[in-house]
C-alpha cells in the first residue's frame, strides 16, 4: 500500500496541476505499486502497460507527471 503522501499526490495534486480523469487516478497508484516491486531490469513502459491496462503512451506521460511533482 502506498504511503498517505503518495496518495494525496496521485489524488489532489496531480488532478490539479494536469488534465487527467479521475477514473485513471487508481491506476496510477497501481502503476507506482508495481514500479515499487518490481526489480530495476523488469521495469519497461511496455509491462507496466500491460500490468494496469493503459495505453503505453498515457503510462509514459503519467511517469512524467510524477517525476514532475
Amino acid at each position: 500500500m502506498l504511503n498517505n503522501s503518495l496518495k494525496k499526490s496521485i489524488y489532489e495534486d496531480l488532478p490539479a496541476i494536469f488534465n487527467i480523469e479521475t477514473k485513471n487516478l487508481s491506476k496510477i497508484e497501481r502503476l507506482l505499486f508495481f514500479i515499487a516491486n518490481m526489480g530495476a531490469s523488469e521495469i519497461s513502459i511496455n509491462s507496466l502497460a500491460k500490468k494496469v491496462g493503459l495505453d503505453n503512451k498515457v503510462v509514459k506521460n503519467y511517469l512524467e507527471y510524477l517525476q514532475q511533482l
